[in-house]
């Protein structure tokens, strides 16, 4: 596996994308939106600055309980992907207000709608809390989105319904116990704080499709 990728949002500073390149990071995956009307400030200037650097490029929509077909066309219209462009839903609990999490009714229209309007899947971003959902059962629309699994074990355990992910987040920005375990924060050169580090489950060309550019 490749450990090259990391996800931002607006609040976390960036001093250099060419240190951020240099330090042997390839890819990122920005928040773009969240909910029917909310766009990052920061997205569109640095997925020009992070191309410019020849970094590769995502783009993520975090999930809420208000309209899916509302949250994926304000998605779509604020990132315009082209016909491979990486895109991605983020299905987990919002911890700030948990009652505005994103169902998995209300995700299968998220997907489906974008599915619709593009012809492909997006990537699903999912982890302990889809897990939990699903209750040890398949879901046949989730399904067929590509799974970039959040788990901060040490090894991953894949959700029901997936024999295989593509990325799998394994370390974020602040420490973690699990059990006897603690994962502590990876720092990149370029950034202020530490990012939410991810690794893709094959190689480099491999890679460079699954973000657009292969």
């Amino acid at each position: 596996m490749l450990d090259v990728v990391i996800d931002l949002h607006g609040p976390e500073p960036v001093k250099s994308w060419e240190m951020v390149k240099n330090a042997g990071i390839m890819a990122v995956i920005h928040k773009a939106t969240e909910g029917m009307d909310f766009t990052d400030k920061k997205f569109a200037q640095r997925r020009v600055e992070a191309q410019k650097a020849g970094l590769l490029w995502g783009s993520y929509h975090f999930g809420t309980a208000s309209d899916p077909g509302k949250q994926a066309r304000n998605f779509l219209e604020v990132v315009d992907p082209g016909p491979k462009d990486l895109i991605v839903l983020d299905l987990e609990e919002n911890f700030k207000n948990p009652p505005n999490s994103m169902s998995v009714h209300k995700a299968e229209v998220f997907v489906t709608f974008v599915h619709d309007r593009l012809g492909r899947w997006p990537v699903l971003y999912a982890g302990a809390d889809l897990r939990s959902l699903l209750n040890g059962k398949p879901n046949e629309i989730l399904r067929n989105c590509e799974l970039w699994l959040a788990d901060w074990r040490d090894e991953p355990h894949l959700l029901p319904g997936w024999d295989r992910f593509a990325l799998w987040q394994y370390s974020g920005g602040t420490s973690k116990t699990t059990g006897s375990h603690t994962k502590v924060p990876h720092p990149v050169p370029g950034l202020v704080e530490p990012p939410d580090r991810s690794k893709f489950n094959g190689d480099e060309q491999e890679m460079r499709k699954f973000f657009g550019a292969g």
